[in-house]
């Protein structure tokens, strides 16, 4: 896992698999979900990062054949 030494503990799992659910979705599994409620995470919260990543996933995908990009303005 790689190192965040600013995230707390229990949310290092979290982001760890939000990573992977956005490059390799095909490689979670029971054990990726079971370690996730281990630290104390919901199925709600679960269920929540799933549609977060899939919906930036589905936005940037979007912009991108739409040809938006970000407002340079916004980044500074």
């Amino acid at each position: 896992m790689p190192a965040w030494p600013r995230c707390a503990r229990r949310r290092r799992p979290f982001i760890a698999l939000a990573v992977r659910l956005l490059v390799e979705p095909s490689s979670i599994d029971d054990a990726d979900v079971a370690s996730i409620r281990e630290h104390g995470w919901s199925d709600r919260v679960l269920g929540d990062l799933v549609v977060l990543v899939a919906l930036n996933q589905l936005t940037g995908s979007f912009n991108l054949m739409a040809g938006l990009g970000a407002d340079e303005s916004q980044l500074t």
